[in-house]
């Protein structure tokens, strides 16, 4: 990761293939972001291609190959345009399909044994195909804003925030926070989180650890010693696994409060 910035930050768990409302319906057939125009062009862009393919196939194999490439046009639309552009795959390719055929077998197509039964059948598995291939790509999409907002918050935090891979006890994420406690981002990444917050692995049992006394310290890189809160909390970053998120606070100016309260109660 570089300097400021986790490797990754997923706040959800695996989406849902299908949608559950009618708002994640909506989403579903508007997801071609750049707009009707787009969605057309990538439509018949990919039946074009799927075409070209079927030809070339039909002529290595000697027989038609039915429906198989315009399933992977269908897909493809729906990734790149969205759920309304993989139903005009579908709808634009099947037609097409059908005027060839009677053209170059010279019968009706409603004649063909078993070819009515196989065209709403093509017709009924591409929507699938592209609905499920449009949820998965909004999710992802959401998935990746949620991760920006996360690495912002994480950025923009006035704590002192480090991430530390539990399977190594290594940080690989430090907020510009860290300044503020001896340290640059840089000089954290890949370093022991024990060698930073002596005793964190025992301390992380608990959620929130306070240090009134100084008992739990952060070691500037200097060497020298602060007394800090520790707020920790183990977070799932999604394929990147899990993360031990850890918010520190200076208690410096608390802990020097109660020194000097307590003289005073000595006086």
């Amino acid at each position: 990761p570089t300097s400021g910035h986790p490797q990754s930050a997923r706040s959800s768990p695996g989406p849902p293939l299908l949608p559950q409302s009618g708002r994640q319906v909506r989403a579903l057939i508007g997801a071609g972001r750049q707009g009707p125009a787009w969605s057309v062009a990538v439509g018949a862009g990919a039946v074009a291609a799927a075409f070209g393919a079927k030809l070339f196939l039909d002529s290595l194999a000697g027989e038609n190959v039915a429906y198989i490439p315009l399933f992977v046009a269908v897909a493809t639309a729906s990734l790149a345009a969205g759920f309304a552009s993989g139903l005009l795959t579908a709808g634009l390719g099947a037609v097409l399909d059908v005027a060839v055929f009677q053209v170059s077998r010279g019968t009706p197509f409603l004649d063909n044994p078993g070819g009515p039964v196989r065209f709403v059948l093509f017709l009924l598995a591409s929507g699938l195909i592209a609905w499920l291939v449009s949820a998965t790509r909004i999710e992802r999409e959401r998935a990746r804003e949620a991760a920006d907002r996360f690495s912002r918050l994480l950025e923009d935090s006035p704590d002192f925030i480090i991430l530390i891979d539990p399977r190594t006890w290594r940080i690989d994420f430090a907020n510009a926070a860290c300044t503020g406690f001896g340290w640059e981002p840089e000089r954290l990444l890949g370093k022991s989180a024990e060698a930073v917050i002596p005793g964190l692995r025992e301390l992380e049992v608990a959620p929130r650890t306070t240090s009134p006394t100084g008992a739990v310290s952060l070691l500037a890189e200097t060497g020298e010693a602060r007394p800090v809160e520790l707020l920790t909390r183990r977070i799932d970053l999604g394929r990147s696994g899990t993360r031990l998120f850890v918010s520190v606070r200076d208690m410096t100016e608390r802990v020097d409060s109660a020194a000097r309260l307590l003289r005073l109660a000595r006086i």
